[in-house]
């Protein structure tokens, strides 16, 4: 009886919206004993958690385009309109019943996820038998447990003191088993040594599959890269670089041509950029009601969209500065509305009724700036950089001198590339920078809340 509440629980609320993947209406009937008797019900599993990371209250808005963002202070109109949907994010009042409610539906639906990663790695091993093939196992194995570090490092990165702050600071728990038991936090380091183990053990079973390129699903690439990423903010310089550049190396990422810049309907994500991307199905909806001024053939209230001034995007990318008004970045992801002097973010608008529905997760770009701050020197930092920058965006060569001049180029690289895509706070929050205009620094700006009620049921 457990078994079958819990699936319903965690596996039918995720596949709700999966129509167009897989017709799934009697999964959310089913036993583990059912769901797990053929190859097809565990990749049913791994589906809905892509299915719910994708949904608007995870990845396909609020950890990328609108709270994330917010928080980094990216937008102009919401930190002086009292009545905008994001002031309380904008203020950092995390204790307002707006922001409670969106912190809490990002933990319970990460973890969500997180159960039916394990629901999943439970069965696996004995399921072994019922794949069409070792590496058809393997993938799927390689896959989950991948993505079950990469949810709980996200987990991490919001809801406990960065490893900068307090290593040692208690922080989430770790759940590696289905049950309904609440699981006891650890500490910083002891979530980060798990996420390692997690992806080392990833990488260990899919070390010989051919996964090449562009995937939507969490490839060998996407655990290195999250690799680089977790090793960065352990501070591991050697392991960062390590993994940024297996990545890099492997040149199964291409940064955008020219060409494609400046194609009648370009690709503005980036496609062949992307490490880990997920498909989200409304994120063309996401992007009319955030950034333009009309959504539906109707005028939005104020208190929904997002924008920039035209004086503030320049000061951001350099537009003014010799050399960095040709960035790519602005033409393909800002448009200036007529008679306006307003920004709104392009990156996730339809191109001719075009519809786009990727959300860049792991990108290209990151895999270069972090071997660019890994780098013990400012030759090898330079390689990095001018490999991302003179390459990618067309920018003059990286000129400076001192470690000092790599790490300003890398903050102003944050600021412009991972506009809609929540990476700018968790850039702040690692290097421990209080974010500019915050007016409060440390755990009070950088850590949420963990939900009331899951300190209830603890």
């Amino acid at each position: 009886m457990r078994s079958k509440v819990l699936l319903l629980i965690f596996i039918s609320l995720s596949f709700a919206s999966c129509k167009k993947w897989l017709d799934v209406k009697p999964t959310a009937q089913m036993s583990e004993s059912e769901l797990f008797s053929n190859e097809q019900g565990f990749r049913d599993v791994m589906r809905g958690v892509y299915t719910k990371a994708a949904q608007r209250k995870l990845y396909g808005e609020m950890l990328t385009v609108s709270l994330m963002d917010v928080l980094a202070r990216r937008y102009d109109n919401v930190l002086t309109n009292t009545f905008h949907d994001f002031y309380p994010a904008a203020t950092f009042n995390y204790s307002e019943t707006s922001m409670q409610t969106n912190i809490s539906a990002i933990w319970s639906e990460m973890y969500g996820g997180i159960a039916q990663l394990n629901l999943l790695l439970k069965h696996i091993d004995g399921a072994k038998q019922l794949f069409a093939s070792e590496q058809s196992f393997q993938r799927l194995k390689g896959e989950a447990l991948g993505m079950r570090a990469f949810l709980h490092f996200d987990l991490l990165r919001m809801f406990a003191a960065s490893y900068t702050a307090d290593a040692n600071a208690k922080a989430i728990p770790y759940v590696k088993d289905f049950s309904v038991k609440p699981s006891a936090s650890l500490t910083t380091t002891q979530v980060i040594d798990n996420c390692i183990s997690d992806l080392k053990s990833a990488e260990e079973v899919l070390k010989n599959d051919s996964t090449t390129g562009d995937s939507y699903n969490f490839s060998l690439w996407a655990i290195r890269a999250t690799m680089a990423r977790v090793y960065l903010y352990k501070g591991d310089a050697s392991n960062a670089l390590s993994y940024a550049d297996k990545v890099i190396s492997s040149t199964l990422f291409r940064f955008v041509s020219a060409a494609e810049i400046n194609a009648s309907k370009p690709f503005r994500v980036l496609p062949s950029e992307c490490i880990f991307s997920l498909y989200s199905y409304d994120l063309n909806a996401t992007s009319d009601t955030y950034f333009t001024p009309t959504a539906n053939g109707a005028t939005l209230p104020n208190y929904h969209y997002l924008f920039l001034t035209e004086a503030k995007l320049n000061s951001i990318y350099e537009t003014n500065v010799q050399g960095y008004g040709a960035d790519p970045r602005v033409k393909l992801w800002w448009e200036l509305e007529a008679g306006s002097t307003t920004r709104f973010l392009a990156k996730f608008r339809k191109v001719d009724n075009v519809i786009q529905y990727r959300m860049p997760v792991i990108r290209l770009s990151e895999m270069y700036l972090i071997a660019a701050e890994a780098a013990t020197d400012v030759a090898t930092a330079k390689k990095y950089l001018d490999g991302f920058r003179v390459t990618g965006r067309y920018l003059p060569a990286f000129t400076g001198t001192t470690i000092e001049d790599v790490n300003a180029v890398i903050a102003k690289e944050y600021a412009k590339e991972y506009f809609g895509e929540g990476q700018l706070f968790y850039y702040y929050k690692r290097k421990n920078i209080t974010i500019p205009g915050a007016g409060i620094s440390g755990n009070a700006l950088f850590v949420f809340p963990m939900p009331q009620n899951e300190i209830e049921f603890r």
